[in-house]
């Protein structure tokens, strides 16, 4: 750009000082933010080999629970093998229609459970306590206090 006569610039400064100056700046900025991502990329290269392949470090260790049929709400009745939502919702219905399981066995009287379903659950589940049912007072056994 060409200033006019009537203006007044110093006469040491060329038309274009500024633009030159923006231009370098632009350019400095540019260089700096390149050299930046490609650092970054250069050191996530290098430190890709370093992180942990947990699939490698362990091997996995069977799953080990002990499930009480007497106090487990659904969800956590679905932590057992091939019981779904629908099955653990019905041993959760049966429990409350029927009172606490006192066998394992009782699990065979909900619809869908069957023999080899309960021999695969019955690992996962915890001993039963006894019910006050099953347990004799010392005056039913004939033992007199």
């Amino acid at each position: 750009m060409r200033m006019s006569t009537d203006e007044t610039a110093p006469p040491d400064v060329p038309d274009s000082f500024l633009a030159r100056n923006e231009l370098r700046f632009l350019l400095v900025i540019c260089f700096v933010l390149v050299t930046a991502v490609l650092a970054n990329a250069w050191l996530a290269w290098q430190q890709h080999g370093r992180l942990i392949d947990i699939d490698e470090q362990a091997p996995s260790a069977p799953l080990s629970i002990a499930i009480d049929l007497n106090s487990a709400n659904w969800p956590e009745l679905t932590l057992l093998p091939g019981i779904s939502e629908v099955y653990a919702k019905r041993i959760v219905e049966y429990r409350q229609q029927h009172g606490q399981f006192h066998d394992h066995s009782d699990l065979l009287n909900i619809r869908g459970i069957g023999q080899r379903k309960l021999e695969k659950i019955i690992p996962h589940l915890a001993p039963l306590a006894p019910t006050s049912t099953d347990v004799e007072l010392p005056s039913q056994q004939g033992i007199s206090p």
